[in-house]
C-alpha cells in the first residue's frame, strides 16, 4: 500500500513547479523577464481573486489530466469507488508563461477547504461540494501544457451563467448522494435487523433489551458502524416495546417495526427495519399508521 501511495505521490507531482527561485518567467504579454518568486510572491498575477471580478474576456474549462493526482486516489480509496472526483474548472484568460523551456497556462481554479482524509475514510463518503458565488474565491494555477491532458468544455465567462450551472450541478449531486445514504442506512438497519434476529435464536427465541440502543450494541453483535444514521451519525432508535418478548407472542412480524431512522431525509422520508427482516422506506402518512400499530410514541 505505501508503496502504491509514493507513487501516486510522484503523480501528483507533477502538478508541482520543481524549480528554484531564481528560475526566469517569461509570461508571452510581457516583454521584461521576472522571477519565478515575483510570480508566487503576486507581483507579477494576483495570487487569488473572487469570481465576479472574472468578465467576458475570461474562459472557462475543464481538464482530463486532474485525475492522476494524489487526493484522488486517496478519494476514491476511501469510498470504495464512489468518490470520483467532478472535473476541476478553471479560468483563464489564455496567458502562459515558460519556465525553463516549459510552457505553463495561467489560469486560476476555486478554493477548496484541506479535505479530512481520516473523516472520509471513516464515514466513507466525499465532502459535500461548497456552493459557488460571485464571492467564491479563485486561487492561480499554473498547468502545464505538456502534461495537463485535453482541455474540454471551453466557453466564455458569464457570471450569471456559472452560477446557476454550478449550483444545478450541486444540487444534482447533493440528491445522488442522499440517495447512496439512503441505501447505506437501509444496508446499516439490515444488518442490525439481522443480528437482532439471530440473539434470538441463541437466547430461547426471545427478544433482546431494546430499551437502550447503547446496550443493544453490547447485546447484539454487529459492527458498530451499522448502529448509525450514515448522515447525522445518530443511533438509529429500536422499538422499546419489543423487550424480552418472545418471538411465539408475535402474530405478524412484517407489520412490527425492529428498528427505524429518528431522523427523516429531504423528502420527509424514513428507513424502518421490520421483524421479518424486511426494510421499508416510508413517508410520513405512512409512518404514522405504522407508529399507531406498533405503539411507538
Amino acid at each position: 500500500m505505501r508503496t502504491v501511495m509514493l507513487l501516486c505521490a510522484a503523480l501528483a507531482l507533477m502538478w508541482v513547479l520543481p524549480l528554484p527561485s531564481r528560475s526566469q518567467v517569461v509570461p508571452n504579454t510581457e516583454n521584461k523577464p521576472v522571477t519565478f518568486v515575483d510570480l508566487i510572491g503576486g507581483k507579477t498575477l494576483p495570487l487569488s481573486m473572487k469570481l465576479k471580478e472574472l468578465n467576458g474576456d475570461w474562459r472557462r474549462f475543464t481538464t482530463s489530466g486532474m485525475s492522476n493526482s494524489l487526493e484522488s486516489f486517496i478519494m476514491m480509496a476511501a469510498t470504495n469507488g464512489k468518490g470520483m472526483p467532478n472535473p476541476v474548472v478553471f479560468y483563464t484568460k489564455g496567458q502562459t508563461v515558460t519556465l525553463n523551456g516549459e510552457t505553463f497556462l495561467i489560469a486560476y481554479q476555486q478554493e477548496t477547504k484541506p479535505i479530512d482524509f481520516q473523516q472520509v475514510m471513516e464515514a466513507h463518503e466525499a465532502p459535500k461540494a461548497q456552493p459557488l458565488t460571485g464571492d467564491t474565491a479563485l486561487n492561480l494555477a499554473l498547468l502545464n501544457l505538456r502534461n495537463v491532458g485535453n482541455i474540454l468544455d471551453i466557453r466564455p465567462f458569464k457570471l450569471e451563467d456559472e452560477v446557476v450551472a454550478a449550483n444545478e450541478q450541486r444540487t444534482i449531486l447533493d440528491v445522488a448522494r442522499e440517495k447512496a445514504l439512503q441505501s447505506q442506512s437501509m444496508s446499516n438497519l439490515r444488518q442490525c435487523d439481522i443480528a437482532v434476529l439471530m440473539y434470538c435464536q441463541d437466547h430461547d427465541e426471545t427478544m433482546p433489551q431494546m430499551d437502550n440502543v447503547e446496550q443493544l450494541k453490547k447485546d447484539v453483535a454487529a459492527p458498530e458502524q451499522v448502529w448509525k444514521h450514515p448522515l447525522t451519525g445518530e443511533l438509529y432508535m429500536a422499538n422499546a416495546k419489543l423487550s424480552n418478548v418472545p418471538l411465539g407472542q408475535i402474530d405478524n412480524p412484517a407489520v412490527v417495526v425492529v428498528m427505524y431512522e429518528g431522523t427523516t431525509w429531504s423528502d420527509k422520508s424514513r428507513c424502518v427495519a421490520f421483524l421479518d427482516g424486511h426494510i421499508e422506506k416510508v413517508n410520513e402518512a405512512r409512518w404514522n399508521e405504522i407508529k399507531q400499530q406498533n405503539a411507538i410514541p
